[in-house]
């Protein structure tokens, strides 16, 4: 994949949706309402009021669909991801996700989100609404440190994941044996999970009331390990676009080669804790740093769904 090609990407430019995609809309409810609706034969269960437990779901209509879920960081929520991500892979017949974490994060070791999002697969799939084998994962900050999670320890329950502004815990294993592509979004000024590595920060000012998993290892390091959990081989950078020349800010890519699984990284140079190709409330840029403008996150994450959703069994 070369420069030429990025442009279209990450310059915001998005495919023509298949005519006959008509996602169904948003649904709020719980996990446990899902598998009653869909033993009542309902295809859009709902569950009035708001919880801990919820998630919000774009249903495609068809059968047995890929599944992106997408998982919110701690000062946000899904509803607030939703808004700022705007995927519309629903438009090419994906079905999508964005729940709730159910207790101080997807981090908290009082919780275990990664059953938790198994258990929603696996209803899903029972009730013949999505394919258990097409299943992706993104997840920003601390739910892009559950997405490396599961690419890491739980691989099986995926078929790519991708993380925004997200390093894996010191010592966390990457040792599963079945390589699975990951695509990793990193800003050297983050000042929250630091570029760098070590001690996990909490802006000042901003109320961050969930637990993040630290200290981090370095962007690099992450790449490092998940690149030799996937049997890679060197890597190749490229400079990208400067589509943005007055933000002070560039980005490259670093393209992990001979891979069993793709490994890929976007490093963006001065970019803050932000989802890049959106834009901030001035105190909220004030205490994460700048979101950068050459690179859409939400792009990103499609293309690299779109692509990788061909080397699964139903792709």
């Amino acid at each position: 994949m070369g420069a030429g090609e990025r442009v279209g990407r990450a310059g915001r430019d998005r495919p023509n949706a298949p005519a006959t995609a008509r996602p169904t809309g948003a649904i709020r409810t719980t996990i446990a309402a899902v598998a009653l609706a869909l033993a009542a034969g309902c295809t859009k269960p709902e569950v009035p009021g708001r919880g801990t437990a919820d998630v919000s779901m774009e249903l495609s209509g068809r059968a047995n669909a890929p599944l992106l879920i997408a998982l919110h960081g701690p000062e946000g929520s899904a509803a607030r991801l939703r808004h700022l991500s705007a995927f519309r892979l629903g438009a090419e017949g994906w079905s999508i996700a964005w729940p709730d974490a159910s207790g101080r994060g997807w981090m908290d070791p009082g919780t275990d989100e990664i059953a938790r999002l198994e258990t929603l697969v696996r209803r899903l799939a029972g009730g013949g609404l999505v394919d258990p084998t097409r299943v992706f994962v993104a997840g920003f900050s601390d739910g892009g440190q559950l997405a490396l999670r599961l690419a890491c320890e739980r691989p099986d329950l995926v078929a790519g994941v991708a993380a925004v502004m997200a390093s894996l815990p010191e010592g966390a294993p990457c040792d599963a044996a079945r390589p699975v592509p990951v695509l990793m979004i990193h800003a050297t000024a983050d000042p929250v999970l630091p570029f760098d590595g070590g001690a996990v920060a909490r802006p000042q000012g901003l109320p961050m009331p969930v637990r993040l998993a630290g200290p981090v290892m370095s962007a690099g390091e992450t790449a490092a390990l998940i690149a030799h959990r996937n049997r890679c081989g060197a890597a190749r950078t490229i400079e990208l676009p400067d589509l943005a020349p007055d933000d002070g800010m560039r980005a490259r890519q670093r393209t992990y080669e001979g891979c069993a699984a793709p490994v890929t990284q976007i490093v963006i140079e001065g970019g803050g804790h932000a989802w890049p190709g959106t834009r901030l409330a001035s105190g909220v840029e004030a205490a994460l740093g700048p979101p950068a403008r050459d690179v859409s996150a939400t792009l990103e994450i499609e293309a690299f769904a779109r692509e990788n959703l061909a080397a699964t069994p139903g792709g």
